[in-house]
């Protein structure tokens, strides 16, 4: 199944695969906690998220990215 916020990887010639969190290019930077922080600014919205383990998984802190009001306009 397609999916804009993740890839699939197969480190075994396709028996397994795992889903990966991609992000547009971004500034990502290491706070003194050693969490890592993403901060995206595209022209169109912003977004920062959080790692807490190395960059395994993220949890989105802000955005002001909204669908709803990007379909209204069209």
């Amino acid at each position: 199944q397609f999916n804009w916020d993740k890839l699939a990887i197969s480190e075994d010639a396709g028996k397994t695969w795992q889903m990966h969190e991609i992000m547009a290019p971004s500034s990502i930077v290491t706070l003194n906690s050693g969490a890592l922080l993403n901060i995206l600014y595209s022209g169109q919205y912003a977004l920062v998220k959080i790692s807490n383990d190395k960059g395994k998984t993220w949890e989105t802190l802000y955005s002001t990215h909204n669908r709803n009001l990007r379909d209204l306009s069209k």
